[in-house]
């Protein structure tokens, strides 16, 4: 079983539904860019499928669909950065140039041989790859947009404040993560040739983090009980890692084993994300409350020192009164 070619798979259909998910949920302008980038995530991970299978067009052309993906991700990465949790843009002229040349890299990654040149196979195996003259320029294009974009983020975190700097923390956090993971995959392993020589294929996968973050971030879901989330994540990738742990399996009776194994996980997870999401609605309910009552303590404080000046006041009025009623 070609391991690849299923995570892109599941990864490029479940990008797609979220993007189509957090569209549906929380319509805007921002969710609606974030949705593109969901669509461009899936077509880079499509263009890895068609390069591994050829399975309706060849490696070569799978393999440019990939790099134009990546392209237009880009582009629109870089344009959701300023507009998300809060609008602030680069400069114009950066803007033109940047996003200009994202956008051209992809068409012509699609339409002609300057970045993808052809690919040799030897029984159904990649035994080489050739590139065009315009590969590097790829290369520094998707080292700097990231590079400009973690770094864009990070100064606009600086300057929010409240719940926007809550979702720009999200955010952020997705960012860097896939930003290091995308890095690894897609420029230092390949370009040093460092483990095994597919290692790029797993570069759609780089962006599950951010994808992950940034959901969490524009839907606002638990977006103060960072516990919640952790608990989540953890079920959740334990989940992954048993579903397909019996097609590990050597034996039908081991395969029977991980299967049970498994629905019972997800039995007692379930309940563990339950207890969680309860207790942290306990936690929000008893904050909420010690929130109001020390409104009403300073309220009761203002309102007491308000009638403390007015009884003074009342005294002095009287004192004076009294005073001109007893002079001549």
């Amino acid at each position: 079983m070609n391991y690849i070619l299923l995570f892109n798979l599941i990864f490029s259909l479940l990008t797609f539904i979220i993007g189509v998910f957090v569209y549906l949920k929380r319509r805007g302008l921002f969710s609606l860019i974030f949705f593109f980038l969901c669509l461009f995530a899936s077509i880079w991970a499509a263009g890895i499928i068609g390069f591994i299978s050829s399975l309706f067009f060849s490696g070569t052309i799978g393999l440019r669909i990939a790099f134009s993906g990546a392209s237009f991700l880009l582009a629109t990465l870089l344009y959701f950065v300023q507009i998300f949790p809060k609008e602030k843009y680069l400069h114009k002229v950066v803007n033109i140039l940047l996003i200009g040349a994202l956008i051209l890299i992809g068409l012509i990654s699609i339409s002609s041989d300057l970045i993808v040149k052809n690919i040799k196979y030897a029984d159904t195996t990649v035994i080489h790859k050739e590139y065009g003259p315009l590969y590097p320029i790829f290369g520094i294009l998707f080292l700097l947009t990231l590079i400009l974009c973690l770094v864009f983020s990070f100064l606009k975190y600086r300057t929010l404040k409240g719940i926007i700097k809550k979702q720009s923390a999200y955010f952020l956090t997705g960012l860097f993560i896939s930003f290091i993971l995308a890095t690894i995959t897609n420029l230092i392993c390949p370009l040093f040739k460092i483990g095994p020589p597919n290692i790029s294929q797993y570069g759609p996968l780089s962006l599950i983090f951010f994808i992950f973050f940034t959901t969490l971030a524009i839907t606002r879901y638990h977006l103060f009980e960072i516990r919640v989330i952790l608990t989540e994540i953890l079920v959740g990738v334990m989940g992954i890692i048993l579903l397909f742990l019996p097609f590990l399996m050597p034996t039908t009776n081991l395969k029977i084993l991980t299967i049970l194994t498994f629905i019972l996980f997800c039995i007692f997870g379930y309940y563990l994300v339950k207890a969680t999401h309860e207790e942290s609605k306990r936690r929000e309910e008893a904050e909420r409350i010690a929130i109001q009552e020390k409104a009403l303590r300073q309220k009761s404080e203002k309102l007491a020192r308000e009638f403390e000046r007015l009884n003074r006041a009342k005294t002095q009025f009287l004192l004076a009164t009294q005073h001109h009623l007893r002079s001549p």
